[in-house]
């Protein structure tokens, strides 16, 4: 599963079962069966494990799609868009 590391530095167990390593902002694939783990870990102090805000939207929306799944698609990307209409953040991934 598609994940954004948040920390400074993550070890991590990719799809193929093999031990990786993986520094902050990096996207990465995580095994199925370590997703709960990583996401448990892959947490900055005071912020509390959301498994959404951690994946990794890998196609972007249709698009005629909302301005909110524009926006859900751009954090996903960890591109800030505020203040930014539907078509401006369209045109962002064009």
């Amino acid at each position: 599963m598609k994940r954004t590391v948040k920390l400074g530095l993550m070890a991590y167990v990719d799809p193929d079962g093999f031990d990786q390593w993986a520094f902050a902002g990096d996207k990465i694939d995580v095994h199925a069966e370590h997703v709960e783990r990583f996401d448990s870990l892959n947490v900055l102090p005071g912020d509390e494990p959301d498994e959404a805000s951690h994946e990794v939207q890998d196609e972007a929306p249709a698009g005629n799609a909302s301005l909110e799944a524009w926006q859900e698609y751009a954090r996903s990307k960890d591109v800030d868009t505020e203040g930014l209409s539907r078509n401006e953040i369209r045109a962002l991934f064009a």
